[in-house]
């Protein structure tokens, strides 16, 4: 088992689901920190007047970009687990586990929860996280490939990439379904 493997699969899970969602993506690593984790993602769809907006209270606006940054969360686990299931172990996600439900609850107490439960509501993220990275797969091992090779992204650079291989994708199912009408 390669660690480092593993750590750029979750980190580039969170990483194409940022990108696909629009957030704002610092930085992409694999370098571990001092705080004991073993990769990040720095990103965010909820700008200061969001956070300040939140205070006041949730709009649907806002609940939308909950949403997208719960699944920012929910992502690194799900693309681990997709690679290779046998790599995850469930405390290594403690972290974006409990950012996903402390936002989830932000949310329950809104007009805009269509859900029962915060459980429901974060099983529906759950799915939509992992239909996005099943769409974007080769996005996520083009990032995770590039993390093995540098250690960290930019950015700029995710964004290169990531449009750089969702072109291609879009080129290839635009030929395949040719050759169906031919």
């Amino acid at each position: 088992m390669n660690p480092h493997k593993h750590t750029a699969y979750h980190e580039a899970g969170h990483a194409t689901v940022a990108w696909r969602y629009g957030c704002r993506i610092e930085a992409v690593s694999i370098v571990p920190g001092d705080d004991g984790s073993l990769g990040r993602c720095i990103s965010s769809s909820l700008r200061q007047r969001d956070r300040e907006q939140l205070e006041i209270g949730m709009t649907d606006s806002l609940a939308t970009k909950i949403d997208y940054e719960i699944m920012v969360c929910l992502a690194g686990a799900i693309a681990q687990r997709i690679h290779n299931p046998r790599s995850f172990r469930r405390y290594q996600n403690d972290s974006d586990n409990q950012s996903a439900v402390d936002l989830a609850f932000k949310v329950a107490g809104s007009d805009t929860m269509k859900f029962a439960t915060v459980d429901d509501y974060l099983k529906d993220l759950h799915v939509r996280t992992k239909d996005v990275l099943q769409e974007s797969w080769a996005v996520v091992e083009a990032i995770a490939a590039e993390l093995l090779h540098r250690k960290t992204i930019n950015g700029s650079e995710i964004d290169r990439i990531a449009r750089r291989v969702a072109s291609k994708s879009v080129r290839r199912r635009n030929r395949s379904q040719i050759e169906r009408l031919k």
